[in-house]
């Protein structure tokens, strides 16, 4: 646990000086969502907190740390509203796919877990492709292309 805080400061410190906030957001991402993968595998419920933790907070940092606040409050404003959604929707699915039994309180937490995993997952694609992108397009710093084809940029 120790080591995994250790290595979100140092993420935050490195976003200070990274080449683009859309690289630093998507390593922020990897980061988060490696300990998300990463707690149960081992066994310890903290880890897969702090990938939490890390997940809701972390592009918010960096977009603040970069001095784009509105992008930072936009970034927090999808992380927290579009896994609500997403149980939400797990929970309608469930209920309108499976037979439930009164005494079954929990009957659709499964679907409702995953149903925020992939609002979480939602948020941080839209993060890393809408929010983060450059305001300038040409902006010789930021590698990643802006625009996204199945053909390729002519």
């Amino acid at each position: 646990m120790k080591l995994a805080i250790i290595l979100i400061a140092a993420l935050a410190t490195r976003a200070a000086a990274g080449p683009s906030v859309r690289t630093q957001v998507i390593l922020s991402d990897g980061f988060s969502d490696a300990l998300i993968v990463t707690g149960p595998i081992v066994d310890q419920a903290d880890v897969s907190k702090i990938g939490l933790f890390g997940a809701l907070l972390g592009a918010p940092i960096v977009h603040a740390a970069n001095d784009g606040w509105a992008r930072a409050g936009w970034s927090l404003l999808a992380r927290t509203t579009m896994p609500i959604g997403g149980i939400g929707a797990g929970g309608l699915l469930c209920n309108a796919l499976t037979t439930r039994q009164p005494d079954e309180w929990f009957h659709c937490l499964d679907w409702e877990l995953i149903g925020a995993g992939l609002g979480l997952l939602g948020a941080e694609v839209l993060d890393a492709t809408v929010i983060s992108r450059p305001s300038d397009p040409t902006d010789p710093t930021d590698p990643t292309p802006t625009m996204f084809t199945l053909t390729g940029v002519f």
